[in-house]
């Protein structure tokens, strides 16, 4: 068999010679980025070793030249030849290195990226995976759970040691967490650097803005997400239905469909955690015109008419839709169940929709829409939030952040948001704006007629912190929405002032 393989490398080494003395000296001269590196013509030598004993009047020189000559043909000959011998080194150029086309560092560099699952993550990681391929780099990607990767950063961040990862997954809220401490590189310098040549006016000033905290841009914007209404179209026909709108509506559908056989929680949204209570919580104070916080500052203002308003409202869509049962499932778990049909309509994150339409994963492709996410009130702000994750690169991480910049960069091309585009909704305007996802027009309408991002405040994390704590006793009754926001508050303002974010 080895034997076989050598013969086949000699007659393509025959066949690009043959052709390379019919042309003569007309050919260019290889450009440096066609030219392999000192270690890939070190590889290619040792990986072709039988050819080369088989022709021995060839020279180093006359195979780069008939590499060039043959042009289209040598990826076909390396290819077999990567496959016809084990234990090859790859040549790794930085022309050659599929889908990573930055130049080798000097200097071999580790990069690992800490993040946790999703369509975006799951897609780009095998991209920055191609990086691989390219000399001097080792590519790493670690995922878990986001309060487990989230816990990973912070005990490597306050370490103050060398951060062990070079890029790092960041959503609104974990990207504030980590901006006020300083834990995140700023990465202006950077995106100025490589505007033109990446495109980066293409990716909407709204994205940079989530990400900039004091002037200093720390992440770049690689995924967009908001709240949707996704629901069994032919069910919600059945009991002449429509898409809800607001809150009231939401309990009136769960009352209709309740009885529905096989239906076993009408209507869900996620409270099953304390960080879901207050994300739900965020979302239905603003749709009601009030606020975390007093503005301009990190005073709490949630303790309001409109939070008593936003609380009581999601205590009946409970009572009416839910139940514990419903309380007790996470967004995942709903989905899930609206995909296999125990779940009539959920109020939940647009990125998993593409699953609710893919007949590999949900018996019901056919039937289940979308629509915006429903107000609290007839007329008021949708209570959907607009969400970005982002890629950043730690403070203390010592290695290239421009060769990582550009890392990120590869992965975040137009060419690839367009791939990811048929998954979930992207950063960049030029891609984003020919989604033909069935639910992006339902995602840009509550993103633009929604509630908003997250709001900016080092104080944010002892704020979600005293609201998990008192809210979810609000969904099983221990609480009445008025006592639990000002127990809330109360444990708010003790923290915030331990902390210095009140004096």
């Amino acid at each position: 068999m080895a034997r076989s393989r050598a013969f086949c490398l000699l007659a393509l080494f025959e066949v690009a010679l043959l052709v390379l003395s019919a042309c003569g000296s007309a050919g260019a001269p290889p450009t440096a980025a066609n030219q392999p590196s000192a270690t890939g013509a070190a590889s290619q030598a040792a990986a072709t070793s039988a050819a080369v004993q088989a022709t021995q009047g060839m020279t180093e020189a006359s195979t780069s030249a008939a590499v060039q000559v043959t042009q289209g043909a040598t990826e076909a000959a390396t290819s077999t030849a990567v496959q016809a011998t084990q234990g090859m080194t790859k040549v790794t150029t930085s022309a050659a290195a599929a889908g990573c086309n930055i130049k080798p560092p000097a200097q071999p560099q580790e990069v690992t990226f800490l993040g946790w699952p999703g369509w975006d993550v799951d897609t780009y990681a095998k991209w920055l995976d191609d990086c691989n391929s390219v000399n001097n780099i080792k590519v790493n990607v670690r995922t878990m759970d986001n309060s487990s990767a989230v816990e990973q950063m912070k005990l490597a961040f306050s370490s103050g040691s060398a951060s062990p990862y070079a890029i790092v997954h960041q959503s609104n809220s974990s990207i504030q967490q980590n901006a006020y401490k300083g834990w995140l590189r700023p990465l202006n310098d950077l995106i100025d650097t490589y505007r033109s040549q990446y495109n980066l006016n293409d990716i909407a000033q709204t994205h940079w803005d989530a990400a900039t905290f004091d002037g200093k841009i720390l992440g770049i914007p690689m995924q967009s997400n908001t709240i949707l209404l996704m629901y069994r179209s032919d069910l919600f026909e059945k009991h002449n239905l429509k898409a809800p709108t607001n809150y009231d509506e939401i309990s009136t559908a769960c009352k209709a469909l309740k009885s529905e056989p096989g239906i076993t929680v009408p209507f869900a949204l996620d409270l099953s955690a304390g960080w879901a209570w207050a994300t739900a919580f965020f979302e239905a104070i603003r749709s009601e015109g009030g606020d975390f916080f007093a503005q301009g500052g990190n005073a709490p203002a949630f303790n309001s008419p409109q939070g008593v308003a936003a609380l009581t409202k999601l205590k009946q869509v409970v009572d009416a839709c839910m139940g514990t049962q419903g309380l007790a499932m996470g967004y995942e778990q709903f989905q899930a169940a609206l995909r296999n049909g125990s779940v009539a309509f959920i109020h939940t994150w647009a990125d998993g929709g593409a699953a609710m339409v893919d007949p590999s994963k949900s018996q019901f492709p056919n039937v289940i829409k979308f629509a915006p996410a429903a107000a609290v009130e007839p007329g008021g702000k949708l209570a959907g939030s607009a969400w970005d994750d982002y890629w950043s690169i730690p403070a203390s991480y010592k290695g290239d952040p421009d060769l990582v910049f550009q890392m990120i960069m590869q992965v975040a091309s137009p060419e690839r948001q367009k791939e990811a585009a048929k998954l979930g909704l992207v950063t960049r305007t030029s891609v984003a704006s020919s989604s033909s996802l069935p639910y992006a027009t339902a995602a840009v309408e509550t993103i633009s007629k929604g509630v908003g991002a997250y709001p900016k405040s080092p104080a944010l994390n002892v704020m979600e912190t005293a609201l998990g704590n008192y809210l979810p006793l609000v969904g099983t009754g221990e609480l009445s929405p008025k006592d639990a926001l000002q127990k809330a508050e109360a444990d708010y303002i003790k923290e915030a002032k331990t902390q210095g974010f009140l004096k």
